[in-house]
């Protein structure tokens, strides 16, 4: 049946719309046949079809040139009524956008926009070397100041490229628009080629003209509070008479969101808007939101076995009432990446009051115990080999222990280790270690078991201090020839 899809389990239809055109598709349904179905369709949304089954093995032949979508069946007079309609409409259409087109912009509503410029003459200075090897590719302008940052983002300055117009034309809308962004958007992209027809390759140089720049003539912001107003004027990079940019603006952005974050307005928010005033000048308009200052009112961790969500709050290492800060919420996440119990971490603020934040902290435990093997030989050494056994949560609450035993021909050692982390404050360890050297030189043997205590302070990822003490019985035997 042509309406009825759930007989094939097939709901595509023919990507092609003009003239008449065959298919044929097969689908394994789940009473273990093979549906086939053969459509042949004149135009769209017109389809004679003819179906059947027969049993078959599991197999699924379909065509890629098929979208989603239902046959269904339609009569012929409503179809031809329904297209009837199709082109009154469109005739409708085409008579009033041409008109909504003219209409002249509101000059007060104008707002700073670019649309790239195309020159035809750079299309036609390299029509005839279509596919040709570009063999070197050069980019000049009056101003050299972003022509190294600019060619690391153009296709044509790739290696073993070919020469083709889409690949000139997305280059040139990505010259025009990064200068656009540093506030030259009236800037225009020529084109010159030598060629080499022997092999088939081109020299290319585009040499940009920047053009007028875009300043700005007046910079407004709205919401900040009084206390702020120093500090942005010495951190906003955007000014009157500085030239436009879209980083530069972006960046002020981030600026401001810092300074109030840093004075606990977890939730600021801070908009910008761009004005054109005239074509060579804008205004730019900083909205700020700064909202209330917050403070820590709960922490709750969740994901990981009860002892390790408690050793989690530990880490966190903030005071029920501390005032919102960012960096509070990186350390935080360093304290618990540094633990080395979880996969993953999430953190999250959720308001709890108007001026209220509670940490919601979700982890996912790691793997805790693990064994390593590792054998080899050395031209010196000559066999060795080493065995590992480490649990990272063996006493519960983080604290862990491993074993090592490590074998050579001239020395054999054997090593237990236990910790215990946020020992005193969230960053610190403590350590106990205990093991045995056993070594074998050819003027004196030496036996030494021992026994030490330390502490780490862990400073950021890269940084660690450490402390200890250890007390070694060894025991020499010295070798006379």
């Amino acid at each position: 049946m042509l309406n009825d899809s759930s007989n094939t389990g097939y709901n595509r239809e023919p990507r092609g719309t003009s003239g008449p055109a065959f298919f044929l598709f097969w689908k394994r349904d789940l009473t273990g046949y093979i549906s086939v179905k053969s459509v042949l369709t004149c135009n769209p949304g017109l389809y004679l079809a003819r179906s059947f089954k027969t049993r078959a093995v599991e197999r699924q032949y379909l065509f890629p040139s098929w979208r989603r979508s239902c046959l269904f069946q339609i009569d012929p007079a409503e179809y031809t009524l329904i297209m009837l309609r199709l082109i009154i409409v469109l005739a409708l259409l085409t008579i009033a956008l041409p008109a909504y087109a003219q209409q002249e912009p509101d000059p007060a509503a104008a707002s700073f926009s670019y649309a790239p410029s195309e020159d035809p003459a750079i299309w036609d200075e390299i029509s005839n070397y279509r596919g040709w090897k570009v063999k070197s590719f050069k980019l000049t302008s009056p101003d050299k100041t972003y022509i190294k940052e600019l060619v690391k983002g153009l296709e044509l300055a790739e290696k073993d490229v070919a020469l083709y117009e889409r690949s000139l034309t997305r280059d040139v809308g990505r010259i025009g628009l990064f200068y656009a962004q540093r506030g030259y958007p009236y800037s225009r992209v020529t084109s010159s080629v030598s060629v080499r027809e022997d092999k088939r390759e081109v020299s290319l140089t585009l040499d940009i003209d920047p053009g007028p720049p875009v300043k700005v003539s007046d910079v407004v912001i709205g919401g900040l509070p009084e206390d702020f107003k120093k500090a942005f004027d010495e951190i906003v990079k955007t000014q009157e008479g500085t030239i436009f940019s879209d980083n530069v603006i972006a960046a002020d952005e981030m600026a401001i969101l810092e300074i109030l974050r840093k004075a606990g307005h977890a939730r600021a928010i801070s908009s910008s808007f761009v004005e054109m005033t005239d074509t060579t000048t804008v205004r730019v308009r900083f909205d700020i939101e700064p909202g209330s200052v917050y403070y820590f009112d709960s922490f709750r961790v969740s994901g990981a076995s009860e002892d390790l969500n408690k050793l989690a709050l530990i880490a966190i290492n903030i005071d029920r009432g501390e005032r919102f800060e960012p960096k509070l919420v990186t350390d935080a996440r360093a304290n618990l990446s540094n633990l080395q119990l979880f996969r993953q971490i999430r953190i999250s603020l959720v308001d709890t009051a108007p001026d209220s934040l509670a940490m919601v902290v979700e982890v996912s435990e790691r793997q805790h115990r693990i064994i390593e093997l590792a054998g080899g030989y050395w031209s010196d050494d000559g066999f060795s080999a080493r065995v590992r056994w480490r649990h990272a949560n063996l006493f519960k609450r983080g604290r862990g222990s491993s074993i090592e035993l490590s074998y050579t021909q001239y020395k054999r050692t054997g090593n237990w280790v236990s910790w215990w982390p946020a020992l005193f404050k969230a960053r610190i360890v403590g350590t106990l270690r205990i093991g045995i050297d056993d070594i074998n030189e050819d003027s004196y043997d030496k036996r030494a078991p021992g026994i030490g205590v330390g502490l780490s302070l862990t400073h950021s990822r890269t940084m660690k201090s450490s402390v200890g003490y250890v007390i070694e019985i060894a025991d020499y035997t010295v070798k006379t020839t």
